[in-house]
This record gives structure tokens, sequence and C-alpha cells, in this order.
């Protein structure tokens, strides 16, 4: 019988292609990763330099907004993951608006010469929220609370929560007045951190509180001075 050709592979070439074969899975599976890594921390970095240039507004009561409205751009395109318990977590001040002027933050300039502060307060747990915003310090004081509820279930950023406003109360040093404020608004968290976070109007709100585009940019209340 005729002799068959055999192609003949030496184990060394065998060993090669098949390292190159998983070394090309593996590089396809971890670039992505990488790439996301990266824009965590680029995130990570912002928020940083963004707290840093709040800061230092607060206390020269003058805001450097181009080099802020830069880093709010560029911070909520990367986005970031949503954390229930972190929204959760108490108190957090509005240090920070552009766009348009809330109601909150007109009424807090009633009294010239007094510092004001405006908080939220969410329990998504509790599926309640709470607005409050400073006249004359703790003397003079007006808050909203009502129903709030997310719109989806993604863990990402922009997140949408409804919020039923209830009811409101002007507060004047200690006596409780009701005010006849109700209505629907919607939230767009845009960014979150254990610094800061940053919300949207995406729609005027029915109670007048806040603005279509207003975006706002919280801090904890405990870690504003």
């Amino acid at each position: 019988l005729p002799f068959c050709m055999v192609d003949r592979v030496a184990p060394l070439d065998t060993f090669k292609s098949f390292w190159k074969t998983a070394a090309s899975g593996i590089t396809s599976v971890l670039a992505p990763s990488g790439v996301q890594a990266a824009k965590m921390q680029r995130a990570r970095d912002l928020s940083a330099q963004l707290k840093t240039l709040l800061l230092l507004g607060l206390r020269a009561k003058e805001f450097e907004r181009t080099a802020i409205d830069a880093i709010i751009s560029e911070i909520t395109a990367i986005g970031s993951r949503v954390d229930p318990a972190l929204l959760s977590s108490g108190p957090w001040q509005a240090v920070y608006t552009k766009n348009s002027q809330p109601l909150w933050e007109k009424q807090a300039r009633y009294i010239p010469l007094v510092t004001n502060r405006a908080w939220q307060d969410y329990d998504l747990a509790g599926g309640r929220v709470v607005n409050v915003g400073q006249i004359l310090g703790d003397k003079i004081w007006v808050s909203v609370e009502g129903a709030v509820s997310e719109q989806s279930v993604s863990d990402m950023t922009p997140k949408y929560y409804t919020a039923n406003i209830e009811k409101g109360v002007l507060n004047i040093f200690g006596a409780r007045l009701p005010l006849p404020i109700q209505g629907k608004g919607v939230a767009k968290l845009m960014y979150q951190d254990s610094n800061l976070r940053i919300f949207e109007s995406p729609k005027e709100s029915e109670s007048e509180w806040e603005e279509e585009g207003l975006i706002v940019v919280q801090m904890p209340l405990d870690s504003v001075p």
C-alpha cells in the first residue's frame, strides 16, 4: 500500500496556539472591565475635585461655576451605581444649583445676612421623603413631605424617583402652621457616592418647588460647615 502523507504538528506549536487563543479570550473579557474600572476611578477623582470646589465656594460665598459645571457634566456622563442605603442615609444638604433657582433657594434669601440651609431626607424602605428649607435658620423653616417610589429597578444612574408631596408645614419658633402644598414631582439621580449626589428635575414639579432642568448637588448635612 502506498504511504499516506500526514501533517505533523510539533507539541510546542500546539501549546503556543492554545495559549494564543486563550489569551485572546481573556483579553476580550478583561478589556471592558478594565475600561469600566478606569471610568469609575475617573469619577472618584472628579468627585473629590468637586467636593473641594464646593466647600471652597461655600466658605467664600462664591463658586467657580465654570469649573464646577464642567465637572458636573463629565461625572454625570460617567454615572454610578445606585446605593439605596446611601440614598437613605439621612439628610443631605443642597450646596449648589444650576439652570434655575428653586423656590426653597429663593426663600432662603428672604432675610438678608442670614445663612440658611436646605436639605432632603430620603427613606426608601419606608417610602417617604422630606424636604426642608430654612428662612431664618432653625427659628423659621418650611418642610414638605410625601411618598416616594422608584420608577425602575435599575441599579445604575440615571435613576428616576417619583415623589407625591402630601403636605407642607411652616415652622415658626416652634409653632407648626399647615401649608397647602401638594403635587407630584420627579427626581432624576444622575450620580451618587459618599461625597455627593447629583439630581436633575426632568420636569417642573406640580408644587412649583422646583423647575424643569434644575440640577442640584447635595452633600451629607454633617459634612457641610
